[in-house]
Parts: C-alpha cells; sequence; structure tokens
C-alpha cells in the first residue's frame, strides 16, 4: 500500500492562452457551399453541420447515416 499521495508537490504545465474560436454566419456559410462544386460541397457541409472534423469525413459511410436517420 501506498504510505501518501505520490502526487502530492508535483507542478502541472501552465495553460496556453487559446485563441477565441471565429464562426462564420450561417448565411456566409450557406452561399460558401451554394458556390462549391460537387462533391466539395457535401464534403463541406457534413462538416458544417455534422460537426465532423476533416479526418473524420473519409470514414463515413452510407450506413452510418442511414442508422442515425432511421426511427
Amino acid at each position: 500500500m501506498v504510505e501518501r499521495n505520490p502526487a502530492i508537490g508535483v507542478k502541472l504545465p501552465r495553460r496556453k492562452q487559446r485563441k477565441p474560436t471565429a464562426l462564420m454566419p450561417l448565411a456566409t456559410i450557406g452561399r460558401l457551399i451554394g458556390l462549391l462544386p460537387e462533391p466539395t460541397n457535401t464534403v463541406v457541409t457534413l462538416i458544417v453541420f455534422g460537426s465532423l472534423r476533416i479526418g473524420e469525413v473519409p470514414a463515413v459511410r452510407w450506413r452510418h447515416i442511414m442508422q442515425t436517420a432511421s426511427p
């Protein structure tokens, strides 16, 4: 058994300051999506409205979308 907490006295690193998130207005996003050719506009739509990260888009399969859409 440990006699004392080994974390006592450990100093955590300082937190780095983050820039505030810049958000585009919804109307601007809609115009941008409308100007993009296929399949780029579909990918951007998935990212924006599905809250997906760039690396997650290639992993999306039709069966994932259909599972979410069914009641």
